[in-house]
């Protein structure tokens, strides 16, 4: 199974921009159909900088696991 570490950035709410509430450290998300940057699945960077391109109005940095099907952006 393929696994790749992120940086991902949260609301202060502790929300994404999709709304999905992420509240406890270690929490797993699953993502059901098909992956497809911009489009479908769980996203993250490979690094911080990255990660701020996506995150104008984040307060809070989130480290995550991808693994599964992991698309590239691009």
């Amino acid at each position: 199974m393929a696994e790749l570490r992120v940086w991902h950035f949260l609301r202060q709410d502790r929300t994404t921009g999709e709304g999905r509430l992420l509240t406890t450290p270690g929490q797993t998300f699953r993502h059901e159909g098909r992956v497809e940057p911009c489009v479908s699945g769980l996203h993250g960077s490979p690094t911080v900088w990255d990660a701020l391109q996506y995150a104008p109005d984040a307060f809070l940095l989130q480290r995550a696991i991808l693994r599964g099907a992991i698309v590239p952006h691009g």
